[in-house]
Formats: C-alpha cells, sequence, structure tokens
C-alpha cells in the first residue's frame, strides 16, 4: 500500500510540474501556435479557446529575520487569498 501512496504522489508532482512549465511558457511567449497551446491544455483539462484573464503575482519579499509564527501561510497562500477577496469584493459590488 506503502508503495502505491508513494508512486501516486511521485506521478502527480511530475504532471504538477508540467502543469507549471506548461504555464511559464505560455506566459514567457514560448508556448506554439494558438493551436497547438489549446489542444495541449486541454490535455489538462483546461478550456483555452475562448476569451480569458491571466493574472500574474510576483510574491513579496520575505524578512528571513522575521520571527516565524505557526498561523504565517505561505507568502503565495497569503496572496492569493488577498487576490480571490478582491475580486470577489469587485465582483459583488453594485456597478
Amino acid at each position: 500500500m506503502r508503495l502505491v501512496v508513494s508512486r501516486e504522489l511521485a506521478v502527480s508532482a511530475v504532471e504538477e510540474r508540467h502543469r507549471a512549465n506548461f504555464v511559464r511558457d505560455l506566459l514567457r511567449g514560448r508556448g506554439g501556435d494558438p493551436e497547438q497551446v489549446i489542444v495541449h491544455a486541454q490535455m489538462f483539462g483546461w478550456n483555452l479557446d475562448r476569451p480569458i484573464v491571466v493574472v500574474a503575482v510576483e510574491p513579496d519579499v520575505v524578512d528571513d529575520d522575521a520571527p516565524p509564527t505557526p498561523a504565517r501561510l505561505p507568502v503565495v497562500e497569503r496572496q492569493a487569498r488577498a487576490f480571490v477577496g478582491a475580486v470577489a469584493g469587485a465582483i459583488q459590488e453594485p456597478r
């Protein structure tokens, strides 16, 4: 059983790395022809054959001397939550 779980975790990590590399290549303009990009994205279950919005976030610089606290979330997770909250607030505001 332990071997199966380890194998599944390894496969998942490789797949996640492949998705991350694909997104990085897209953002750098190295994704290939639009038709190739659409087909490749479909392998991940993504539909890029429509208008989309891409948001790229650069993590804040973290002071290495800051005392660690158990409640402190990783930088990327904090920024993702802040972004989701900002978008949700903008969507709910009357126009």
